[in-house]
């Protein structure tokens, strides 16, 4: 999608250690042709975003899942967060802190999903 990190770039590549080749992954044009191939493999779709309607530890990340994260310049699209199948969290902060480097947020939620999933634990 335009404006989206190539994940066959040598930074990406380098920074995955390789996971673009163990994880199926797909290229679109549009958000509307992403959301509707997820929504066709039953994926709910999740958004990484501060402003988020639940925190990240309350969604139910048990079963198949997509998650959004947005560019750290720009955030997530509101063409995205306007989607009504698109569900957003947010990760609570401490203090005055507004947020988090992007591949940071996502491994603390993806981190929250694998737990979730290795321990059958319901959210909260």
């Amino acid at each position: 999608m335009a404006g989206c990190a190539d994940p066959w770039g040598p930074k990406a590549l380098r920074a995955g250690m390789g996971a673009q080749f163990r994880v199926p992954m797909m290229q679109v044009d549009s958000w509307a042709g992403a959301a509707a191939s997820l929504v066709e493999w039953g994926c709910a779709i999740r958004a990484a975003d501060a402003g988020g309607t639940s925190a990240h530890y309350d969604c139910d990340w048990r079963d198949a899942s997509a998650l959004v994260v947005g560019s750290e310049a720009h955030g997530i699209s509101r063409e995205v967060l306007a989607d009504p199948r698109v569900h957003s969290c947010s990760i609570p902060m401490a203090g005055d802190l507004e947020s988090l480097n992007a591949a940071v947020a996502g491994a603390i939620v993806l981190h929250e999903a694998q737990r979730q999933r290795m321990t059958g634990a319901v959210p909260r």
